[in-house]
């Protein structure tokens, strides 16, 4: 339980809000290539994490993907052991915009291609 309570004030502190979404936005944009935008981050003990305004682009800088909100809810247990694991996943109006090239690739190839 002392897991909960202390992230609940940590993640109610502004300026870590901040920090955590500066974090997020630049190691994506630098695994990936393509940037990413988040509005705020922060800790319900209810829900879990919950990430507000998210929006992804491709490399180009075409939205791919919004989500009013993305709430994980994480398995605290493995957070000890430094691993993580959503057990469950929320995304509060999501919007996905697929394409193809000529070449048939999607506009998610970059993401297949960074995380395989």
């Amino acid at each position: 339980m002392a897991l909960p309570i202390g992230g609940l004030l940590l993640f109610t502190n502004r300026h870590l809000q901040q920090t955590l979404v500066n974090y997020a936005t630049t190691y994506f944009t630098n695994y990936t290539g393509a940037p990413l935008q988040i509005a705020n981050i922060y800790y319900n003990p209810f829900k879990g994490i919950i990430i507000k305004d998210v929006t992804l682009y491709d490399t180009q800088h075409n939205v791919i993907a919004h989500f009013d909100q993305f709430i994980g809810n994480i398995s605290y247990r493995k957070l000890l052991h430094k691993e993580v694991a959503i057990k469950d996943l929320f995304l509060d109006s999501p919007l996905f915009y697929l394409t193809t090239d000529a070449n048939n690739q999607t506009n998610l190839q970059f993401l297949a291609d960074a995380f395989s």
